[in-house]
């Protein structure tokens, strides 16, 4: 396991090595490749180095390394058992602890197909907003977006597409309103109003 994970408002600083030993060293442990098994893939292993290997192929006796696919938002994907999984998800539940049971991982780097293992953490909604606004990977959000009913929450644009990109596709990634209600914090009736394109509740055209 990795160690403890770090605050994401701190990983702009902290995840930079101070010297070039230290760089270097960071760099020698990081190339090293280790396995685990992918628990709820059975065959199936994963490696800190985010690459997904299957082991039903008694011809080769390393297991045969398959091939992910970049989504349209830059995540890499890989379809097992006609179902869709995130690289860098598969990395974090297999490698990096989540005590706080956050649920979302994040892109130290910024670099959405860098899923080795150092380079992710667990973090919340908005650890993950704030990031991406410290690294220019994101503008901050102003008076637009979708809000609950109870008007407590927001979601920004990238995560409004998200939303719809998972439900377009939710008999692959098994999800309802509920389920993505409570992956981004908001009310179910929330999820609806982004699928169907709703202009109740703020939504904002663009």
């Amino acid at each position: 396991m990795t160690k403890q994970m770090k605050n994401c408002n701190d990983v702009k600083y902290s995840s930079i090595s101070t010297t070039p030993t230290e760089r270097n060293t960071v760099s020698k442990q990081s190339s090293i490749e280790r396995w685990e098994s992918i628990p709820f893939l059975d065959g199936y292993e994963i490696s800190n180095l985010g690459r997904v290997k299957s082991s039903f192929f008694p011809n080769n006796k390393r297991g045969k390394i398959l091939q992910p696919r970049i989504d349209k938002h830059g995540y890499l994907r890989i379809i097992i058992r006609k179902k869709g999984y995130f690289i860098h998800r598969l990395v974090a539940i297999a490698f990096i602890q989540n005590a706080e049971n956050k649920p979302q991982i994040n892109h130290i780097d910024g670099n959405k197909s860098n899923n080795n293992a150092n380079n992710l953490e667990w973090c919340t909604i908005e650890e993950n907003r704030q990031h991406a606004i410290i690294n220019g990977l994101s503008k901050p959000i102003k008076d637009y977006g979708y809000l609950s009913p109870q008007r407590e929450f927001k979601l920004n644009e990238i995560e409004v597409k998200e939303v719809r990109e998972k439900y377009k596709n939710k008999k692959v990634n098994k999800c309802t309103y509920a389920s993505l209600a409570k992956e981004y914090g908001v009310h179910k009736d929330t999820i609806g109003l982004i699928v169907r394109k709703s202009k109740k509740y703020g939504y904002d055209k663009r």
